[in-house]
């Protein structure tokens, strides 16, 4: 799948499908990160991505966004791109950062479809 991009610098990421969406109605669609969505006042506006589905691909397909469940690149990747130590145990809103940081260093983010990973 990473090949199929024809890029040192893709990055593909996103969130594994659950067993349970092996299911007819969902084997020809994968997992795609559509859109984010602000959290409430409680949760401190943190921003978060939310999945939808989409029809399979032949290959990835790019994409702004970085799912944390996936993230499959070169070593380099992470060598050039470190986790930012400024934001020291940071859970919500890692995937933006490292949204943001791979792609103003060069790296391309993309989305694998289909789906090469499952959750159990």
């Amino acid at each position: 799948m990473w090949k199929k991009t024809e890029n040192e610098y893709a990055v593909l990421s996103g969130y594994p499908r659950d067993e349970g969406d092996m299911a007819k109605d969902k084997l020809y669609e994968s997992p795609m990160i559509c859109t984010s969505q602000i959290l409430s006042r409680r949760d401190r506006y943190i921003l978060r991505n939310i999945p939808g589905w989409a029809p399979m691909r032949s290959g990835p397909v790019r994409t702004p966004y970085v799912g944390a469940g996936l993230i499959f690149a070169k070593a380099h990747a992470i060598q050039n791109v470190p986790y930012d130590p400024y934001f020291r145990y940071l859970f919500n809103g890692e995937e933006f950062d490292l949204a943001m940081r791979f792609f103003t260093h060069g790296y391309a983010n993309s989305c694998n479809s289909p789906n090469c990973v499952y959750s159990l």
